[in-house]
């Protein structure tokens, strides 16, 4: 359990980094934890499970890579950075470095991400025979990042 008592406290970049100074059990070790408004964005391919069972595995990684590779150059330019990729969805975040106009780049990631998709719409459909569509969301709100999970395996 930790005591909550002992706390240090230090803003970098507008956010509240707590470091915990006192543990009262080893598996508590000391963690770090950001406390800010971010926005993210999220995404995820309509129907993957079915367009993957239709695809070769090759092809099914090369749609893929194609397609992540446009949208993480499109999170970039827009000063978001990719947190996770997982199978066919990714979260981006934007503002952890104090951005004000964070929730205005992760709107332009999205529209810009939708953009890519309707040119790459007419390419999947001629290669692979498939209707290719994603859903995006997007949040911006008080967030709280740090280490989840037990020693080594976070």
């Amino acid at each position: 359990m930790i005591d909550k008592s002992k706390r240090r406290r230090l803003n970098l970049f507008g956010f509240e980094f707590c470091r915990i100074t006192h543990i009262k059990h080893e598996r508590d070790r000391e963690r770090l934890l950001l406390i800010g408004k971010i926005s993210y964005f999220l995404f995820d391919i309509v129907d993957f499970t079915a367009l993957s069972e239709r695809l070769s595995p090759y092809d099914v990684m090369y749609l893929l890579n194609r397609y992540f590779a446009q949208v993480g150059d499109i999170i970039e330019q827009n000063g978001g950075f990719i947190d996770k990729l997982i199978g066919d969805g990714l979260m981006a975040i934007f503002g952890i470095d104090d951005q004000p106009d964070a929730p205005l780049r992760a709107v332009n990631a999205a529209l810009q991400t939708l953009a890519t998709v309707d040119r790459l719409k007419p390419f999947f459909a001629s290669m692979y025979g498939i209707d290719f569509d994603i859903r995006i969301g997007l949040n911006y709100g008080e967030t709280v990042i740090g280490t989840l999970g037990f020693a080594g395996h976070e």
